[in-house]
């Protein structure tokens, strides 16, 4: 129900029917009798009594509002603006201390305060939220979200999910084992453990997230045939290209802008280079230029599943770069060259073999270069099936936390059940129906 008024409403709450609380239903009554006042209990016992006892000692009629018994009543003047669905000022008549006037904020504003407290870092205190209830569910709900938004950022530009020893194992990784993505299953893991003992509209959200952020597992490459032979079905491949570089290509460029926003373009720039490096590998194997497969080094060692660019390991992307510029005339695109000088400079680096640092303005350029050849290239390469640009967007679709939409879902279906009104039709109410 929508009240088409400009009027302040008023209510009080019924918590029992006693006498005192009868005559200060009463006198409230009295006083705002030219109001819209409403008396709110969530017993139908208490409100026939109380608007009885006022019909018959005093001749007031009142306008009632009755809650479902599943309501808790002092969590209602939290949700007072969700049952009267205006945007008009509401006021709560305290009848247990003197009548005194306490003007409701809107619960809409109370969670975008409590949001930005906590994801500053700060706490909700009374001053925020003077509900204990209340304020626990939210703080509780929001935490879990951060903590979820935390985990996902972690995988991008944060520290491994492993323990030291077990990235020591690791240490002689093939370059096809590179592929499996175990830092980011191990990240999905960890968002999974927090659905445990939380809110359903919490786990319902965090199970959607996790929907969006495995969408794209199944590309993973269980053996490198998987990506390699285009003569078998593979899910894998799409329009013959290995997906999975593509996928890896995305959470580079994600991880460049999240380093920008998080100050360190340094960083950034380094995930802009290699996010058309994953791309460009792909691109090769696409083209046949490039396969996985096992070979013998200078040292006569056999090396398992290498990637290999017309059968020899090749070292550093500039060799990579050149080989793909010459498919499909590349190297003519206009960002070819404005690349090839970002590949130079990122190899003078302070956090590689120099002493320069990058700005965020120049990554922001290498990163708009790299957007604009890696869309060209599917172009020219008819990727339609599964484009790059698609797959990021599901990427950056997965870091958008609707942190008040998903705290005021679950709170609503916590707290909020049935209620209905019932108005007392004088000329004074008539006139502000819908």
């Amino acid at each position: 129900m929508k009240f088409k008024t400009n009027k302040e409403i008023f209510f009080s709450i019924l918590y029992d029917d006693s006498l005192d609380t009868k005559l200060l239903a009463a006198a409230a009554a009295d006083c705002f009798k030219d109001k819209l006042f409403f008396l709110i209990s969530n017993s139908s016992a208490i409100i026939e009594n109380v608007v009885a006892f006022l019909r018959s000692n005093f001749g007031i009629k009142c306008d009632i509002v009755l809650l479902d018994r599943n309501w808790l009543l002092d969590t209602v003047p939290f949700f007072i603006y969700d049952i009267f669905e205006i945007k008009n000022k509401i006021t709560q008549i305290n009848l247990e201390d003197n009548l005194s006037q306490k003007e409701i904020i809107p619960s809409n504003e109370v969670i975008n305060s409590a949001i930005s407290k906590l994801i500053s870092g700060e706490s909700v205190d009374a001053n925020t939220i003077s509900n204990p209830i209340i304020r626990n569910k939210i703080s509780n709900d929001i935490k879990v979200l951060i903590a979820a938004r935390k985990s996902i950022i972690k995988y991008y530009i944060g520290a491994s999910a492993f323990y030291p020893s077990v990235n020591i194992s690791k240490r002689k990784k093939t370059d096809f084992e590179g592929l499996r993505l175990e830092e980011y299953i191990t990240s999905l893991q960890d968002i999974k453990k927090l659905t445990n003992n939380n809110s359903l509209k919490i786990n319902q959200y965090l199970n959607n997230k996790l929907a969006t952020l495995g969408r794209y597992l199944p590309v993973v490459p269980q053996s490198p045939n998987d990506i390699i032979d285009k003569t078998r079905p593979s899910n894998s491949l799409h329009d013959g290209f290995p997906t999975i570089y593509k996928l890896l290509s995305c959470f580079q460029y994600k991880s460049a802008l999240l380093s920008i926003e998080y100050e360190n373009p340094n960083s950034a720039f380094l995930h802009s280079i290699r996010t058309l490096e994953t791309y460009i590998e792909g691109f090769l194997i696409y083209a046949n230029i490039a396969t996985i497969s096992d070979f013998y080094n200078k040292n006569a060692l056999l090396e398992k599943d290498a990637f290999l660019i017309k059968n020899k390991k090749v070292s550093g992307f500039g060799k990579k770069y050149a080989s793909a510029g010459d498919v499909n005339n590349i190297k003519n695109h206009k960002f070819y060259n404005n690349i090839r000088e970002m590949i130079d400079l990122r190899n003078k680096l302070y956090l590689t073999h120099g002493d320069m640092k990058a700005c965020s303005i120049l990554t922001k350029r290498s990163l708009n270069y790299i957007m604009a050849i890696i869309n060209h290239i599917d172009c020219v390469s008819n990727q339609k099936s599964v484009p790059w640009s698609k797959i990021y967007r599901d990427i950056d679709k997965s870091l958008r936390f609707d942190f008040f939409g998903v705290t005021k879902s679950s709170l609503s279906n916590s707290f909020i059940h049935k209620f209905y009104f019932q108005l007392h039709r004088d000329e004074r109410i008539k006139n502000i129906l819908p």
